[in-house]
């Protein structure tokens, strides 16, 4: 195993850790570690869909109204929310896939996770079903939620 530096950005963290994967590697998964629960299911179904399509992410279908908020916090507009989907990690590519994206002449303070990348520049991803406990932690609530969710696992006392 080797540890590889990350970079100021999340872009850079991913293309210093692309370009010293072994080149026999077919598969990338890349995972933030702010989703610590994270299960051997969802990693399998991932890699699986990504061997198959070439680019696969799980997602969650949106089930709450979408506001479009203004800067004055007033309602603009409620979002159809028919075929919105939130979009978790792992990401899975086919290594090549992966790396033609990142060698490509993008502003990347535009993308938001590697899916976009691949999106932006005319690829196809697919989805497989996401879970409700791969949580990203972001908020102080998420840890109280993740504290609960590695407890009913065993994994924390």
């Amino acid at each position: 195993m080797e540890i590889v530096a990350g970079g100021s950005e999340r872009w850079e963290s991913i293309a210093n850790g692309l370009a010293s994967i072994d080149r026999r590697s077919e598969v990338v998964l890349v995972h933030d570690a702010a989703r610590p629960a994270v299960t051997g299911r969802l990693i399998a179904s991932v890699l699986n869909r990504a061997v198959k399509a070439g680019a696969a992410v799980p997602t969650l279908q949106i089930t709450e109204t979408v506001k479009r908020v203004g800067n004055e916090r007033q309602i603009i507009e409620t979002v159809d929310r028919t075929g919105l989907h939130t979009v978790q990690t792992p990401q899975g590519f086919r290594r090549d896939i992966l790396i033609e994206a990142y060698n490509r002449d993008v502003d990347f303070s535009t993308i938001t996770d590697d899916a976009s990348l691949v999106e932006l520049l005319g690829g196809r991803v697919e989805t497989v079903p996401g879970e409700r406990d791969n949580i990203k932690l972001t908020w102080p609530e998420d840890f109280r939620q993740m504290e609960r969710i590695l407890r009913e696992r065993g994994i924390t006392d």
